[in-house]
């Protein structure tokens, strides 16, 4: 286990003790907890709620589990501590309230929290036993369910009659660990069977015998002996046997084989002679061996290389091309179009193309069937190809303005943010491509709601270029860019700020006097309905990194600022970069501005600050 969750256990031990001292200022913990998403703080909070209902009201469980459609009730991040929480909630929730929770597990789990190659059957068990077990725990708490979630527990019971709840909690917990007599069988070790077993025999069994027969002794075969089982499954492939199972075992074991050995040719020649319907079903963990195999290849190899990208690519393009819900970015990368495509660009990287040089002919064909496919696929490389826009552009400018800038036009693209999300994974720009991106980003900066929170930070990077790049923009431009954000927005663009000065370090107050104080006065929106707490807290934030500037900048911030529920934190850093004992009164009006009155006499770290404070007088 990770030494971390050590931590989390301290964490969770000390709000105990503190709710049992201090009610009010576990209230104050418990709530600063919600405004992080990390899944740490939500089961924090979840166990709040469930320990001490006096410090926070049932609603506040029911609202943490029902947000961003339902995340965090089927999240196995939060799995043990969402459970014990509606251990305690369902029998105590009025009707109003138990009718939303059973409409949101009639619901299931959002589609966009699995991986999209996932077959239309898994997925249905998944999401119908994840049902099942929600209700099923729901009537064994002893309260009646109403007649609509009664007649499901009822229906998928009978659709998936092995389901059960086991004797004990283990099935709150998304893994077990325990002596080896609860393993399940389908989870039992394989028997060695083949092992000891010649090429030709094992062939023959392979042959013969059923996949769930053979499905743990083969993957044992591929792992402990993969070189064996190569020359088995060419073999097969010799008499026009195709198993996926066999292959798919196979792949997953080929780290094991060096790229410069003779039996990385045998395995990609004889899956060049594979069926598509083979090729189809080996797609996803083929695509990744195919990226990994293309780093540092040798020479000789490249050419075999290309003629297997070339048949995935013929089975990688299906489905719509609509990919605008969930974690895009995230979808790209683990899809085997996103592998395909990432294959393209590295190997472009490995040829260290000059400026303008152009794409060489065959890289630039098989681009462009990336960007011009109208399939799920198509775009989802372009997603991955949208990350290396940067040097696409430098090295191809002309292919790249005809051929990628496109699908970045909120106009005419219906993928826009998905692109958007894969630019701003690196977001490295350029003169040359600012000027072509420019009437786009500002359509990006009103779209920022549709992008995925945890992977696109727009108000951030037009941050960046209005301090490092002022001269790209006017002050005009910079306000109304600020303006066209929503409030998330201009919380990314202040956190970028805040890290900007400490990533300076020594050099932060010139920093601050140089770029970032002229552009905070002229340009950010002062208005009042501008001021949010997100931005607030990076603001206070910022002025405590601008080091020797830090009277200019609380003077800058203040007006800017607004209470807010992490005060504390910012309380301490002043306190330990010295700023409350050297400059007092810019102190005194930055805690002013960000604590409330109720915090003030709950607050022990405001205590400290506020004694320094006066000390310095």
């Amino acid at each position: 286990f990770s030494p971390w969750t050590a931590l989390s256990e301290l964490v969770r031990d000390s709000w105990d003790v503190i709710a049992s001292r201090d009610l009010e200022r576990a209230r104050v913990i418990a709530k600063s907890w919600g405004s992080s998403r990390y899944p740490v703080f939500r089961r924090l909070r979840m166990y709040a709620v469930t320990q001490r209902t006096d410090i926070l009201p049932f609603d506040e469980g029911l609202k943490l589990l029902l947000e961003e459609d339902g995340w965090w009730l089927w999240s196995s991040c939060t799995q043990r501590e969402k459970y014990r929480l509606l251990n305690v909630l369902w029998p105590k929730l009025d009707e109003k309230c138990s009718d939303l929770l059973i409409e949101a597990v009639l619901r299931g789990p959002p589609r966009k929290m699995f991986r999209s190659d996932i077959t239309e059957e898994a997925w249905r068990f998944v999401r119908e036993s994840d049902i099942w077990r929600h209700l099923a725990k729901f009537k064994a708490s002893g309260r009646d369910l109403p007649p609509n979630a009664a007649q499901a527990l009822k229906d998928l019971g009978n659709a998936h009659p092995n389901l059960a709840l086991s004797d004990d909690d283990r099935d709150e917990f998304p893994g077990w660990v325990g002596p080896a007599e609860w393993v399940p069988p389908e989870f039992a070790e394989a028997s060695g069977e083949l092992l000891p077993l010649s090429r030709r025999d094992i062939t023959q069994k392979v042959s013969d015998g059923e996949e769930q027969d053979l499905r743990k002794e083969w993957s044992e075969l591929a792992e402990r002996r993969p070189l064996r089982a190569l020359t088995a499954l060419v073999q097969l492939a010799r008499q026009d046997v195709w198993q996926g199972y066999t292959w798919k075992a196979l792949i997953e074991a080929l780290g094991t084989i060096p790229r410069k050995s003779q039996f990385w040719k045998v395995f990609a020649s004889a899956l060049l002679q594979a069926p598509p319907e083979l090729m189809a079903e080996v797609l996803r963990p083929l695509a990744f061996w195919v990226r990994e195999s293309s780093k540092s290849l040798p020479a000789e190899r490249e050419e075999l290389l290309w003629r297997l990208w070339d048949r995935l690519w013929e089975v990688a393009p299906s489905g719509t091309r609509h990919i605008a819900d969930g974690d895009v970015l995230d979808r790209a990368i683990n899809s085997a179009a996103g592998d395909l495509a990432t294959v393209l660009v590295d190997q472009l990287l490995e040829k260290k193309l000059k400026s303008k040089s152009g794409l060489p002919p065959d890289f630039a064909k098989r681009i462009t069937r990336i960007t011009a496919g109208r399939s799920e696929a198509h775009a989802l490389g372009r997603v991955i190809l949208a990350s290396r826009l940067y040097y696409l552009h430098a090295v191809d400018p002309g292919w790249t303005n005809q051929n990628l800038l496109p699908h970045f036009d909120w106009g005419n693209s219906p993928e826009a943010a998905a692109v958007w999300d894969g630019y701003l994974w690196s977001s490295k720009i350029y003169p040359g491509l600012f000027a072509k991106l420019k009437s786009s980003l500002f359509e990006a900066l009103k779209h920022r709601p549709e992008f995925h929170d945890r992977v696109a930070n727009i108000g951030g990077f037009f941050v960046v270029i209005c301090i490092r790049a002022p001269q790209w923009l006017t002050v005009s431009e910079m306000r109304d860019g600020l303006r066209a954000l929503d409030a998330k927005g201009r919380q990314s663009g202040a956190a970028q700020i805040h890290q900007m000065l400490e990533r300076a370090e020594s050099k932060a107050p010139a920093l601050w006097r140089d770029r970032i104080e002229g552009f905070i006065q002229d340009a950010w929106p002062k208005d009042k309905e501008t001021i949010e707490a997100g931005s607030a807290y990076h603001l206070a934030l910022a002025s405590v990194g601008s080091g020797e500037a830090f009277p200019e900048a609380v003077s800058t911030v203040e007006s800017l600022l607004c209470p807010i529920d992490s005060a504390s934190y910012i309380a301490v850093r002043l306190f330990e970069a010295g700023h409350a004992e050297r400059f007092p009164e810019a102190s005194l009006r930055l805690l002013a501005a960000i604590y409330s009155e109720a915090e003030v006499h709950l607050n022990p770290e405001f205590r400290s600050v506020l004694e320094k404070i006066l000390s310095a007088f």
